[in-house]
């Protein structure tokens, strides 16, 4: 049987408001795809806004704890996607993976978007 352990949901806001930190000061750095990047931070910059309308009464709530650490998980893959642009690897090799780069934008919006749905509706 899997343990999980629930973090504390002010504990796991700091995370991610850390996490968005990160992704802007990544993006100054990428070589490759800078828009695109640059889009996924500010999406989650915009939920991000929306979270500190949180109140206590709302972080004890079960449905916006799950919500928050699905945004924290994606939060952090974009970061980790992220950071793969800041090195500057070989015109070829980047083109070549640029169809596969553009699926993982379109995956990672995706999750920002049903992640965003979700805190909504935990929220209201």
């Amino acid at each position: 049987l899997p343990y999980t352990i629930t973090m504390d949901p002010t504990a796991v806001l700091n995370i991610i408001y850390k996490t968005a930190v990160l992704i802007k000061k990544t993006v100054e750095d990428v070589k490759a795809n800078q828009q695109q990047c640059k889009r996924l931070g500010e999406r989650i910059d915009a939920i991000n806004q929306c979270l500190k309308s949180l109140n206590d009464r709302d972080l004890k709530r079960s449905e916006i704890k799950q919500s928050l650490d699905n945004f924290r998980k994606c939060v952090q893959e974009c970061l980790d996607f992220i950071t793969q642009f800041k090195e500057k690897t070989s015109w070829f090799v980047r083109v070549f993976k640029n169809q596969n780069h553009k699926e993982q934008f379109q995956e990672l919006n995706l999750q920002l978007s049903q992640c965003a749905n979700d805190l909504n509706l935990g929220i209201n």
